[in-house]
This record gives structure tokens, sequence and C-alpha cells, in this order.
């Protein structure tokens, strides 16, 4: 018996577990069942994505591993293997975790020949470090004390920083002052805020909140005064990702999963109101879109084929894409002085593209790799000085509380027949 619906990929892993990926339900609950071919685990949640699988452990398939993939989006997962017949929590594999803007991973690995089950949870809360680095990777100092960061962007003057850090079961956005060296938290409300990103003046942080149900686009002045004004909302999920350095157009990027990823660009004319603000469709598998500084290129990444790629088009000619990653790349960012595109490999190794601009043409020079260790994430874990010679990245510190607990639960079989 198999649910009706789309399923996800199926895989068999090198031990023969059989392995499900790609969930993405908003509630999840694992239920267990002893049906004649032998247990039966599957989970249910919240989509119109159709039904998740099933899995049988039998005497042919003693061992197996349930892979969660949690969704990215911010709040409250109660995930818990329960018996179907009753309804009851099996004791022991039942977990709460925060799902975040990045998709977090969750493992019940069960054994009907052992009668074991283990719980892994997701590393979700990894703190990091935010250091500076030269491009040969050598670590030049540290700002603040290891947080759980999930996305930093630089002011205009690489005086300040805005951070998106998750803290009490929340992502709020921060600013950092890195010349007092002062930390200030910028946003309180309940809900999710993500992806701060500074006006060119300096003088507004843009960021996106969860507090209608989706992640909309809100705007506060940068010192902190004043109230959040919600700059545009509609019922796509976006997050802001440039702002042109003219100040008139914001690129922001929309959906994620089956939904497939879009950038749009919002015009911000000083002379509309905001319900008159009309986004306008920029590229689509794309996402990350960043205006070059002169605002003529945008460069982006693109999920139009894996693993991703880093293009730069002509704004006004988004379809003459020319390709700046040879084998891979995501999150790009232009040094200040157009003269190089920054971006990160799957493997989370920082690349430099050498890329000069002649009128309505460019050309790409040589690609050097710098140094690795920076994750993708969910937003930009790295940031580019002034000149793009050296590089503020959060890099995974030591968590003073150690890892995740493992769960190991004996006998769990028998919860089935109580």
């Amino acid at each position: 018996m198999v649910p009706s619906g789309e399923l996800p990929e199926t895989r068999t892993d090198p031990s023969g577990n059989y392995r499900f990926e790609g969930l993405a339900w908003d509630k999840y609950t694992v239920y267990a069942d002893d049906p004649e071919a032998g247990y039966s685990i599957f989970s249910t949640g919240v989509s119109d994505q159709g039904n998740p699988p099933e899995i049988v452990l039998s005497p042919e398939h003693p061992e197996a591993t349930l892979d969660l993939r949690l969704p990215p989006k911010a709040g409250f997962v109660r995930i818990h293997l329960t018996n179907k017949q009753t309804g009851a929590s099996i004791p022991g594999l039942e977990v709460t975790v925060m799902s975040s803007r990045a998709p977090s991973q969750l493992l019940f690995m069960l054994s009907c020949s052992s009668d074991r089950a283990v719980l892994i949870p997701p590393d979700q809360d990894l703190l990091r470090q935010l250091t500076w680095f030269d491009r040969a990777g050598k670590a030049l100092g540290t700002i603040g004390t290891p947080r759980a960061f999930y996305d930093i962007e630089f002011s205009p003057d690489r005086k300040r920083l805005a951070a998106s850090v998750a803290s009490a079961g929340n992502i709020d956005v921060w600013t950092y002052d890195l010349t007092q060296g002062a930390t200030t938290r910028f946003t309180f409300d309940p809900a999710a805020e993500f992806r701060g990103m500074w006006s060119p003046d300096g003088r507004t942080i843009m960021f996106n909140s969860t507090r209608s149900g989706h992640a909309d686009l809100y705007r506060k002045s940068a010192d902190g005064a004043g109230a959040e004004d919600q700059l545009y909302a509609d019922t796509t999920e976006k997050y802001p990702v440039s702002w042109s350095r003219d100040g008139k157009l914001l690129l922001y990027s929309t959906g994620g999963g089956a939904q497939g990823r879009e950038l749009w660009v919002l015009p911000l004319a000083q002379e509309q109101t905001i319900a008159a603000l009309k986004p306008q469709p920029f590229l689509k598998s794309s996402t990350f879109g960043q205006f070059s500084p002169d605002g003529r290129w945008v460069a982006y990444e693109s999920d139009e084929a894996q693993p991703s790629e880093i293009y730069v088009v002509p704004f006004s000619r988004p379809m003459e894409k020319h390709q700046i990653s040879p084998n891979g790349g995501a999150r790009p960012r232009w040094r200040p002085d157009g003269k190089e595109i920054f971006y990160l490999t799957p493997a989370g190794q920082l690349m430099a593209a050498e890329v000069t601009i002649r009128g309505d043409a460019v050309e790409v020079g040589a690609v050097r790799g710098l140094f690795g260790g920076i994750p993708l994430g969910a937003g930009y874990f790295y940031d580019v000085s002034a000149d793009g010679q050296r590089i503020l990245a959060g890099v995974a510190a030591v968590n003073p509380e150690g890892p995740p607990p493992i769960t190991l639960v004996e006998n769990w079989t028998a919860a089935l027949k109580r």
C-alpha cells in the first residue's frame, strides 16, 4: 500500500536502506503500523503536493531510514513516530524543531531485526563565528561572538552589518556597528524576519517578514527609530536580494521547492504610493540576483540545471546571458568597483571571476579559487570589503553545549501493539 499522490525521489543508500528525499510539508506525523507484510512507516503532512511515501519493514528489508527534509519556512514543526492504530506517540521518538529558511533534515533509522530505532535531530542552529579572511583564506580577526547566523550584508560604507540570526526559536535581523563594536537587535516581531538589506544611502534596511503568513517586504529606518512599513505584499514568498545604487529598483526572489524560483523587479519611484507599486517578472529559474555597481548588469544564480550556475545579463536585455561559473556556483556578489564577481561553489569554496565591461559587452577573465569552508546556507554567509581584498564570512564555531543528542530507543515495535 502506497498513499496516492506525487512521491518524492526514492533511492537506496550504500547499506541497502531505503531513503526518501524531497519532502516539503509544513507539519509532520510519522506513523508506524503492523500490517501483515511487516512494519509500515510513513509520514503525512499539510501540503498541496500530494501524499508522502510509505516504507515497509519486512524480513526482506529489515532496516530502513526515513529521511525528512523539513520545508524552508520559519516556524515550529512537531515530528513524532506514532502508532497509527492508537494515535499514541512512541516514547523517545518525538522532537520539536524550528524549520527555518534553510531546509532541515531529520533522520529516523529503524530496524525490526534488532528492534532499535535511532532519531538523529537536525543541527539547525549551528553556531558560526563572523571571521575576517584575506583572499588566501588566512584568518585576520573576528567580530562578536558565535551565533546562529543565516545571512549577512554590509552597509554601503562597510561600517555596519545587517545579520539574520536565529535565537529563542525565531529569526530576527540584528545590526553590527563595526567601528564601535556594538550589536543591536533590529526586528522584534514574533514572526520571522530575514535577509536584512541596506538602501544605497544606508538610511533604510529592507527585510522580509512572515507575520502575515507568508514572507512580505518591509522597511525600517536603519537607526532603529520609527515603525516598520510594509513595502509590498502578495501571496508569494519574497526575499529581497539587491537594491540598485540609484535606489530606484529592488530585485527580489520568489518561490522555491516545486514552485521554482524567480527574480522580480520592483520599481521604487518616489512619487508612487505603496499601493501603486507594480513588480515585474525578470528571470525564471533564478535567485540571488545582484545589481552591478553601475546598475546596468545583474549577476544571478540559475537553477535551470544542476548544479546551479552563475550568469550575468544586461538589465535591459535579461535573455542575453553570459556564464560566469564553469563548474557550479551560488550566491554571487559584485566587487564594489565592478571588476570581479565572487561566488561559492557547491562545496563551499569562494571563487573570484574577473569581469570587464565595455559598453554593452562583458568579458569574463580568469576564475580563481580563493578558499573554502563557507556554507551556502539560506542566504549569504559572506560579504566582501570595498577593495575586494578581505572577506567576512560566518564559519563553523564550536557549540559550547555540544552537538545535539542522538536518541536510541530499544524495543520500539512493542509500542505498536499497545
